[in-house]
């Protein structure tokens, strides 16, 4: 059973950059977006948003940890803003976090037992401290839920820091004899206290209500993203962001596009 996924990506809040690493193997897949991509100082650092999507490639194998590593043009860190204690989400939920300590919010997919049957979960990131990133997972229509302990550290082999993201054993194994395996996580994470956007006709959305938006509601398969993207570009329409909700795979699905003319 392999037991980590290792990624090359970019996150949370302090100084943004132009460009940002992509890691793609036969294993793992992983992908990382920043907006703004003008860079800040050090001296003057800037909030920036970061969207992540890690992708286990391997059909039945496990991960008991995900390590994330960051390039010395970033700096993650919780220093000065409100947190939630880990051991108050572990008990009562996010409902005992203070709002201004969330930090961003995502979709993960598992499946479990030798059916692989499919498992969605809601994503909600919170500031746990100055080293510590909390990501709270609650299944969809369903009973489980976690808060996963995110821990930064000093990173290596010419990266600055590092976050590791552990899963506990019982998401692992739920039963004796019963696996369960994480597929994919996708997560946005921010230090931002612009009014969001959080819901529309059900499917989960994260986005900021501002400038001109295209709405398209559509059946989740291959192409649509890129279609959307030609027939805006042949009218000179520029996307500034866009982001997608699904109702299931190969389900229903909802795009919030921001653009301009």
């Amino acid at each position: 059973m392999r037991k980590y996924l290792i990624a090359v990506i970019a996150a949370l809040a302090a100084l943004a950059m132009a460009t940002v690493a992509v890691a793609q193997s036969g294993d793992v897949t992983a992908a990382t977006t920043v907006s703004p991509t003008k860079s800040g100082t050090k001296k003057k650092p800037r909030s920036i948003k970061v969207t992540t999507f890690v992708k286990n490639n391997i059909e039945g194998t496990s991960a008991s940890k995900i390590e994330i590593d960051f390039p010395k043009t970033v700096k993650i860190s919780g220093k000065g803003l409100t947190s939630c204690k880990l051991s108050a989400i572990q008990a009562n939920g996010p409902g005992a976090c203070p709002a201004r300590s969330k930090a961003g919010t995502g979709l993960s997919h598992a499946v479990v037992g030798p059916d692989r049957i499919p498992l969605n979960f809601d994503v909600t990131a919170f500031v746990g401290g100055k080293n510590l990133v909390i990501f709270y997972i609650k299944q969809q229509n369903g009973t489980v839920s976690k808060a996963l302990s995110g821990q930064i550290s000093k990173g290596s082999g010419g990266f600055a820091q590092k976050l590791v993201i552990t899963i506990p054993p019982d998401l692992q194994q739920p039963a004796t004899g019963l696996y369960g395996a994480l597929t994919d996580l996708r997560s946005t994470l921010y230090n931002k206290k612009d009014p969001r956007v959080v819901e529309i006709d059900q499917f989960k959305v994260e986005m900021v209500p501002e400038g001109h938006l295209l709405f398209i509601h559509n059946i989740d398969r291959p192409g649509v993203i890129g279609m959307v993207g030609k027939v805006l570009g042949d009218k000179s329409i520029n996307i500034v962001r866009m982001q997608c909700a699904l109702e299931k795979r190969g389900g229903n699905a909802l795009s919030s596009t921001s653009i301009v003319a």
